[in-house]
């Protein structure tokens, strides 16, 4: 995850969706920075913050600081790394994942990049005119997001190795 210089702090977090309590919840987070205990009690409320509009989206959604200005969507205050961009990429059920606009009940989490670095180059993705390079990152990015979503499914689902 080198997005940015020396001294950057990132993260990387997976969110499930939990129907009982109508939010993402971390399952698997790592992080440059020591994760605080309490990182497993950490919710965000169904739509709320940058994952949570990944997830209701059904799309990838880059969000950075601004010095100046308005976001309409900001992220959910998370206890550890201050981060200056984030981008969040919505992953789905094996069954839908293969689909162009996977259907709303598809959509089982959201993996959350992070970083501190203001040389990131994730506000580059906050451009809509995209360019070939920068929507290609980002088809990969979903890939590799998906693809690790569905080994971590499939190695959960398997009974222990005795």
């Amino acid at each position: 995850l080198g997005w940015g210089g020396t001294g950057e702090r990132r993260s990387v977090e997976l969110f499930v969706y939990d129907s009982t309590k109508l939010a993402l919840r971390p399952v698997v987070c790592r992080s440059s920075e020591p994760l605080q205990p309490s990182w497993r009690n950490f919710l965000i409320p169904l739509g709320d913050g940058i994952a949570g509009a990944a997830f209701q989206r059904r799309s990838i959604v880059p969000w950075a600081k601004q010095a100046s200005g308005t976001a309409f969507i900001k992220p959910t205050p998370n206890p550890g790394v201050e981060l200056r961009t984030i981008l969040a990429v919505s992953v789905y059920h094996p069954r839908e994942q293969d689909k162009p606009r996977p259907s709303a009940w598809g959509t089982i989490g959201v993996v959350s990049f992070g970083s501190s670095s203001p040389a990131s180059k994730v506000p580059q993705l906050l451009n809509r005119q995209l360019s070939a390079e920068a929507a290609e990152m980002l088809k990969i990015l979903r890939g590799l997001a998906q693809a690790h979503v569905y080994d971590i499914v499939t190695a959960l689902g398997q009974p222990a190795a005795s």
